[in-house]
């Protein structure tokens, strides 16, 4: 047993100053999955490093030598309004000192025509100016305004014919809309002779693809004076009331 103990120890002591090593070595598979992907993962990243480097830098040349784009071209403006596919056209704008930039555009078109089982007492046969108007619109600031103004005729459907001349001075006068609006955050008050609210066809032939419009149109109000306010909040929009009366010379435009 003493002969037994001593070559055990002694079979244990030669096995301390080698397993250390080889817990250290890695084996062939060892070798194979983590340290051999190690070194290959490094020098991956130092290449995917170095590309997008190379690349910036080549991409910071070519973007020296690239022009600047032109500014985008000045857009239709909302009013007047007008069914689709029909839409105002560019405006022209320019300073206006005190009054900032102001935005114009504006109207002239012709209406003629030859009908039979006319309105009795009406000609059969009809020519003038439909639209000879021009729009006036500061859109920008805190204080903004539209002006329209000039001669205008409203043909509608199952009435007799009255001339622009008249049209002008019996109904709306020359300057049929106009109002000034105040703006704060998204609440704006607007306050004068404003566009109908209601109705699917608007006021003046040129906002419509049908000039004459339909019998309906004849029951919408089309300028009311008062006050109108609008309001935003998150996903509501639209107007929250509007306080007036409509124009009075509108019942000579319904039942002449």
């Amino acid at each position: 047993m003493t002969m037994f103990s001593k070559c055990f120890a002694a079979f244990l002591l030669s096995w301390v100053p080698v397993y250390p090593a080889l817990a250290q070595t890695p084996s062939t598979a060892d070798s194979n999955t983590s340290g051999g992907t190690a070194p290959a993962a490094l020098t991956a990243s130092a290449q995917q490093s170095t590309g997008p480097s190379t690349e910036s830098t080549t991409g910071s040349g070519s973007a020296s030598s690239t022009p600047t784009p032109a500014p985008a071209d000045p857009q239709p403006l909302p009013m007047p309004s007008m069914s689709g596919p029909l839409q105002t056209a560019i405006p022209r704008e320019f300073k206006a000192g005190p009054f900032g930039k102001l935005a114009v555009t504006g109207i002239l078109s012709g209406v003629g025509w030859t009908e039979a089982n006319h309105v009795p007492g009406d000609a059969s046969t009809h020519w003038d100016v439909s639209n000879a108007q021009i729009f006036v619109q500061k859109t920008t600031g805190w204080w903004q305004f539209y002006l329209q103004g000039g001669a205008y005729n409203l043909p509608a459907l199952g009435t007799p014919f009255l001339s622009t001349v008249d049209t002008v001075k019996n109904i709306y006068g020359p300057f049929p809309q106009g109002y000034l609006k105040l703006v704060k955050g998204n609440y704006s008050v607007e306050v004068g002779a404003l566009p109908t609210l209601i109705g699917a066809e608007y006021t003046f032939s040129f906002e419509n693809i049908n000039v004459e419009r339909g019998i309906l149109w004849n029951q919408e109000n089309a300028v009311n004076r008062g006050v109108q306010l609008n309001g935003t909040f998150k996903k509501l929009s639209g107007p929250e009331g509007t306080l007036g009366s409509t124009q009075r010379t509108l019942s000579r435009h319904l039942y002449f």
